[in-house]
């Protein structure tokens, strides 16, 4: 880092080079926070320092293990609502709160302040790993249902959790929610609580292909969802259960 006591001249000359100019003093200390992602080939990091706002980001390129003291920036929507997820969106990093899309980008150069850009106003996800990108639009759950949302408005996929499952959902539990796309099924996998259940019993299976969705139990709870390939290249989905297994679909 330019400018680190410690380095050498020609260190800091490749780092400088791969986007790390002199803007401050590295963090020494642990970073905690709530979610973390990659975006431009630097880590981020969500609800930083105990705020709801805060995110922190690392050094770009090869130095995605140095965290600069000002690379920080705060997402906040109108309401100052508690940010729920992120994710890269082509050329932007989106985060998103219960009700807003917000969009962030680099400026000119890597190091500088990230720029703020309203996507959705008035809907937004509850999930952090329930939202993946699905032929270029971002899809997960919030309260009402699943939503698509293309980058100019959100297309519904299911308006209301009752037409899948009796009682509809847990919402109180969908910041659990977990997802993965299975794009060789074209399959949308979604993994959340029914309503009176405290762990994801439930996976909501959305075949975009044929546009058609179905729902499985998961009675042992569904902590994560996974994408593999097995020992012949075919697609697999990956189940890890609340009790430390993993399983898959025969």
């Amino acid at each position: 880092y330019a400018g680190m006591v410690g380095h050498s001249d020609e260190q800091i000359k490749d780092l400088a080079a791969n986007g790390l100019t002199a803007k401050g003093k590295l963090r020494s200390n642990p970073l905690k926070g709530g979610m973390i992602t990659t975006f431009n080939d630097h880590v981020f990091l969500s609800r930083a320092e105990g705020t709801d706002y805060q995110i922190m980001y690392s050094g770009g390129m090869k130095a995605t293990d140095v965290w600069p003291q000002g690379y920080s920036f705060h997402a906040r929507d109108e309401e100052s609502k508690t940010i729920q997820g992120m994710r890269a969106y082509g050329r932007m990093l989106a985060i998103w709160t219960a009700s807003e899309i917000m969009g962030f980008r680099f400026g000119r150069t890597d190091a500088d302040k990230m720029v703020p850009v309203t996507l959705s106003m008035g809907l937004g996800f509850l999930s952090h790993s329930g939202v993946q990108k699905v032929r270029g639009a971002l899809v997960g759950p919030n309260t009402d249902g699943i939503y698509a949302f293309s980058g100019n408005q959100a297309i519904p996929v299911v308006d209301d959790w009752k037409r899948l499952m009796r009682g509809g959902i847990n919402a109180e539990r969908l910041d659990r929610a977990t997802a993965v796309n299975l794009y060789h099924k074209a399959w949308y996998v979604l993994a959340v609580a029914s309503a009176g259940s405290n762990k994801n019993d439930r996976l909501v299976v959305w075949d975009y292909a044929r546009n058609q969705l179905w729902v499985w139990s998961t009675p042992y709870g569904a902590s994560f969802l996974a994408r593999d390939l097995d020992e012949n290249g075919s697609e697999r989905l990956l189940v890890g259960t609340d009790d430390g297994y993993i399983q898959t679909l025969v």
